[in-house]
């Protein structure tokens, strides 16, 4: 399920945003500025060794994607508005999935087949 919340960014001002994960999780990040003077910002998403895994320099709208994390840990995601005296409106998405939840999503959705199954094969037998 994607979180998505929209921020209102002062002036040369950062605001980062923490993501945990665990190994081989799946991670989206995308953003558009809303408004507010040159409706561009800084973007720079490190990862959980705190090597830069994306920067964007004067960006009004981007994403970010890694289908398998190599390492468990917390990603920092961080924005910066450049502009003086200008406050900007920025919309944010993100959504990490957990391998070990996908996994145990397809465990029910098997096992939920196999009882509509049994249920389809004892209805017509009576």
């Amino acid at each position: 399920h994607w979180n998505t919340f929209r921020i209102a960014l002062s002036h040369t001002f950062d605001e980062c945003f923490f993501l945990e994960t665990k190994l081989d999780d799946t991670i989206h990040v995308i953003y558009q500025v809303l408004k507010g003077g040159d409706s561009l910002v800084r973007v720079t998403i490190t990862d959980s060794l705190g090597r830069l895994a994306y920067n964007q320099v004067n960006s009004q709208f981007g994403w970010y994607d890694e289908e398998y994390t190599k390492f468990a840990g917390t990603y920092r995601i961080c924005f910066k508005n450049d502009q003086y005296f200008t406050k900007k409106l920025i919309y944010i998405g993100v959504l990490a999935i957990h391998k070990d939840r996908i996994l145990e999503a397809t465990i029910n959705a098997n096992n939920e087949k196999k009882a509509n199954e049994t249920a389809v094969i004892e209805d017509f037998s009576t």
